[in-house]
């Protein structure tokens, strides 16, 4: 009898108290797995009854049937006996006195009522699971709230001893240098959620290019040293193979975010020592890793640790900050460039994280290693006319600040339809930087219509748009450069040069 005919079965069953013997019916039978070979007599009643229940059963029939004369009613775990399986049953039974009213029968009924605990189990784990989600939910709530509030009191508190007329030179550079710090804190924790948000909503893709492995890494160790440096800590960058064998075909962004995210982790909870960081080629793939020397994770925490919201549980996020989703966007970049990642630690004994991405090894030339110029001043033989849609004034007051004393005459236009008719009216512009969302007319269709009519001028996108789907509808657009605001100076300079320069010394205007 197959296990959806016996769900719901029930059977009845006379126990002889004195001799320990008891009689069973047909259907009962099945419930326990007793067949023709299995010799009722020889067995307990007990003997069914599962291990975790077997005392409760007893210490049950001693003091509440037979001591108080009460029915049998109790739900309890079964083990079959010709095949092991477990089942939950439902007892019911009542007992039956001679003459001097000693107890000598008892007579009832099981009920097979495994499905239905099933189901019970269920509900109840997936009660116990939202609970503890709604919990970590606010408990990371909490958390974000602490940690957004604290960059924007610096960001606020200081910002008004700026306007102290009698403030020393000294102490405006330190305040003004506490106020880009937390600023860009603030920026990380706004970034953290918009990726999180992106990666459940299922919207984040990946965009593939060659990367050096060996430059990045280097990147990565000159724009961690200065903070290893002020806290004691040796870094240590790791580059086995020559700059011409380690070009990776992945998504570069991606990759750097996560490499960063656990650098940064590995420095967060190393309060002396070392990081390592680097790779090794293991096979058909390439496995990077980052040790340090710091506090180290218990084993339990190995997994959970990538849970989203999960260091907001623990009174880690209260001792060294964070949001706790750095590790969770980790994995969910990983998994999406085809990897995986996990960790080696023990509590004192410091950490190291692995994770890999397919590589195949091949020699396909040397890297060639993009030069920075030293400063942020642009030199062109003539004045560039820069035209500039930007509907909201304190972008645009940032933007005339940043080209302010460079050759740059700058028009402004506050939607995309004026920006439409001052390129049609104007044939001098040399490059547009367009803003997304905008009255009237969005950046998006502006730019297409600019570019249908004039193919070949320069459009940069800037916008607070800052996800790798808006990046890539930009240049569906047309455009020919983006950058994300708030715009770091030095990349928004060196797309600027790089598009005026192509414009400068092309034939065609």
């Amino acid at each position: 009898m197959s296990e959806s005919q016996r769900v719901g079965r029930i059977g009845s069953f006379s126990i002889d108290i004195i001799n320990d013997i008891w009689s069973s019916s047909e259907v009962l039978d099945e419930i326990l797995g007793i067949d023709a070979q299995t010799p009722k007599t020889l067995r307990s009643w007990l003997d069914f009854t599962h291990p975790d229940h077997k005392d409760e059963i007893q210490n049950y029939l001693i003091e509440e049937v037979l001591g108080k004369r009460s029915e049998f009613n109790k739900e309890y775990k079964i083990i079959r006996v010709n095949d092991g399986v477990e089942r939950w049953v439902w007892g019911k039974g009542e007992l039956t006195f001679d003459e001097s009213g000693e107890a000598t029968k008892m007579i009832g009924t099981l009920l097979d009522i495994t499905e239905r605990k099933m189901v019970e189990e269920a509900l109840i784990g997936a009660k116990n699971k939202a609970e503890e989600n709604d919990r970590l939910k606010t408990a990371f709530l909490n958390n974000i709230s602490h940690e957004i509030r604290t960059p924007m009191n610096a960001i606020i508190g200081f910002s008004g001893f700026l306007n102290d007329p009698t403030l020393s030179e000294d102490k405006r550079k330190y305040f003004t240098e506490i106020i880009c710090n937390a600023s860009n804190h603030l920026l990380s924790i706004i970034t953290d959620i918009i990726n999180i948000a992106t990666i459940e909503a299922g919207q984040e893709t990946i965009k593939t290019s060659k990367v050096n492995i060996n430059q990045m890494l280097r990147n990565l160790e000159n724009q961690f040293e200065i903070k290893a440096v002020s806290q004691n800590l040796k870094l240590n960058c790791q580059t086995p193979l020559p700059d011409s064998d380690i070009n990776l075909e992945t998504d570069e962004t991606k990759l750097i975010q996560v490499m960063s995210n656990l650098i940064g982790n590995a420095m967060k909870f190393t309060k002396n020592g070392h990081v390592s960081f680097g790779y090794t080629l293991k096979d058909h793939s390439i496995e990077f890793f980052v040790e340090d020397s710091g506090i180290g994770i218990p084993s339990h925490m190995h997994t959970e640790i990538f849970d989203r919201f999960r260091q907001a549980d623990s009174t880690i996020a209260r001792q060294f900050g964070g949001t706790g989703l750095g590790l969770s966007i980790s994995k969910a970049y990983v998994e999406l460039l085809g990897g995986k990642i996990w960790l080696k630690s023990a509590p004192g004994q410091g950490s190291i994280f692995y994770f890999t991405l397919p590589f195949e090894l091949a020699r396909n030339g040397h890297h060639k290693e993009t030069q920075k110029e030293n400063d942020n001043f642009l030199n062109f033989e003539a004045p560039k006319n820069l035209l500039i849609a930007e509907d909201e004034d304190l972008n645009f007051m940032l933007l005339d600040q940043l080209l302010a004393n460079q050759n740059f005459n700058l028009i402004r236009v506050m939607n995309g339809a004026e920006a439409v008719h001052a390129c049609k009216s104007n044939p001098d512009i040399d490059l547009v930087l367009m803003d997304v969302k905008m009255p009237v007319m969005d950046g998006y269709e502006a730019s297409r219509i600019i570019k249908q009519q004039f193919p070949h001028l320069p459009i940069i996108m800037q916008t607070a748009y800052a996800r790798e789907s808006d990046k890539l509808k930009a240049f569906e657009c047309g455009c020919d450069g983006y950058i994300a605001k708030p715009i770091i100076i030095n990349e928004f300079m060196d797309l600027l040069k790089s598009h005026l320069k192509q414009e400068e010394t092309s034939l065609i205007k």
